[in-house]
């Protein structure tokens, strides 16, 4: 398990990281390409937990993504997961999930 903060637009992260060994996805809901096969397999890719825990004005939130698909190897898995985190938006959602969170109106932004 490995474990790090960052803070992002004013909110503190808590990023945990742990192998989930035991995951079995969904073919349905879940796309392996051949070579995520391939590298899953072989022992180069593996699911992993991810928990993470917002913070802001002494208030914090919870998510959880199973099965995470990242690398084995430290580099490789801290780039994917900054890929994950912040070019993919991750962190914006979970700050999607606070303005819902803190907002008084029962009208959801989307609508």
């Amino acid at each position: 398990m490995s474990a790090f903060k960052l803070d992002y637009k004013d909110y503190e992260f808590t990023i945990t990281l742990e192998t989930d060994p035991l995951h079995c996805p969904i073919e349905r809901w879940c796309i392996l390409t051949d070579e995520d096969r391939e590298l899953l397999e072989s022992g180069e890719m593996a699911f992993y937990s991810l928990e993470i825990t917002s913070e802001a004005n002494n208030e914090s939130c919870l998510h959880f993504i199973p099965g995470v698909q990242l690398p084995v190897g430290d580099d490789e898995q801290m780039e994917d997961l900054e890929i994950i985190l912040l070019d993919e938006g991750l962190l914006d959602e979970i700050l999607e999930h606070w303005n819902l969170r803190n907002n008084k109106d029962l009208t959801p932004s989307w609508a």
